[in-house]
């Protein structure tokens, strides 16, 4: 079957993969280890069954916005909610560029953007990382100042180097030009300062937070993911979201997990408390570079050996951790999620004799 009535810039891009595969000590995808408590499980379900499920879901999904409200100080008119973060950087693409017209973008960075951006046909510009992986923020201005973007998107904290940009450093961004700037918080939890930008957004009218329920919330299989604006962007980006986007299940999980949040963000704290904790075993192992993360993640460079080779080493041990070896800088790393305890001792161990071999 001929594919020649495809357009051009979907042919010549390949599609976002994570190839399936099963292990005993699952660490390549970040999620939280940590199942949401039965009570909480309960409650949701319980939600469910007394609604009626022959009549649409509410489509402005006015209750969930309530509560991500009072979650995040943004006014209810200011929140978009979708089918994960993934669907809001699609909303976001479609409203505001255009065919031709300059996204900015880090390296490496999340691969959707990338992805997104050839799809709607956009020009894409890059600015590598410095040599440790840092945001290089001066670099970010210059080119800024030089390609004047439609759109930059930056996800803070990073992926996948855990990497994150200061409160004044993206308010530099942010004024710099006269685009809109998207700041992508799908990890804030695990910082010091877990309430994010929000502040800002009364500040600066061109500024769009991005948030998802996959990580610290424990809900990677629900799907649920937030855009935080101002109203007048948001009720832009609303006109490119399809009807009826969020289901009744979704709706009402993402609601109760708000609600009953204070259980969640204990697991939180043991992750944070985990990574911090794995990091420093990682820099006693030779032949090894961790870099500090304030995700839930960790970004290891192997120096002594093959990365491939350890990589299919911890997998034949029942441990996946993510291969990043095909990403721009990161041809000798890996990512390895922060599990629980027991299984973080496990990949240190079998790390440790995987190295010593």
């Amino acid at each position: 079957m001929s594919i020649r009535n495809i357009k051009k810039s979907v042919r010549d891009i390949k599609g976002y993969t994570n190839p399936p595969a099963e292990a005993e000590i699952k660490l390549n995808q970040n999620e939280n280890p940590y199942p949401v408590p039965d009570e909480v499980k309960d409650e949701i379900l319980s939600a469910v069954k007394s609604l009626k499920w022959g009549v649409y879901p509410d489509y402005n999904s006015v209750e969930l916005k309530d509560v991500l409200s009072e979650y995040t100080g943004v006014p209810p008119e200011g929140i978009l909610v979708g089918n994960g973060s993934n669907e809001m950087i699609l909303s976001v693409y479609l409203a505001a560029v255009s065919r031709g017209e300059k996204i900015l973008v880090t390296s490496p960075t999340f691969a959707v953007y990338l992805l997104l951006g050839n799809i709607v046909e956009s020009e894409l510009i890059s600015v590598n990382l410095t040599e440790d992986l840092q945001f290089d923020v001066e670099a970010l201005l210059e080119a800024k100042e030089k390609y004047n973007p439609k759109l930059t998107i930056i996800p803070s904290p990073n992926n996948p180097s855990g990497c994150i940009l200061s409160m004044e450093e993206i308010e530099k961004l942010i004024t710099a030009g006269d685009g809109i700037t998207v700041i992508d918080e799908a990890y804030i939890q695990f910082t010091d300062n877990p309430d994010g930008v929000a502040a800002l957004i009364d500040k600066f009218p061109n500024l769009v937070i991005l948030r998802t329920f996959s990580k610290a919330f424990c809900a990677a299989g629900l799907r649920i993911g937030y855009i935080l604006t101002n109203p007048l962007l948001a009720g832009e980006f609303r006109k490119t979201i399809l009807p009826y986007n969020v289901d009744i299940f979704t709706q009402t999980a993402a609601k109760v997990l708000i609600e009953r949040r204070s259980l969640i963000e204990k697991t939180i704290e043991i992750i944070i408390t985990e990574r911090e904790r794995v990091y420093s075993e990682l820099r006693k192992i030779n032949g090894i570079k961790a870099y500090p993360s304030y995700a839930n993640f960790i970004l290891i460079e192997i120096l002594g050996l093959e990365p491939k080779y350890v990589y299919e080493q911890l997998y034949a041990r029942g441990i996946l951790v993510r291969d990043m070896t095909s990403y721009p800088m990161l041809s000798k790393a890996f990512r390895v999620t922060i599990g629980k305890r027991e299984e973080n001792d496990i990949f240190l161990n079998e790390l440790i004799n995987i190295m010593e071999r």
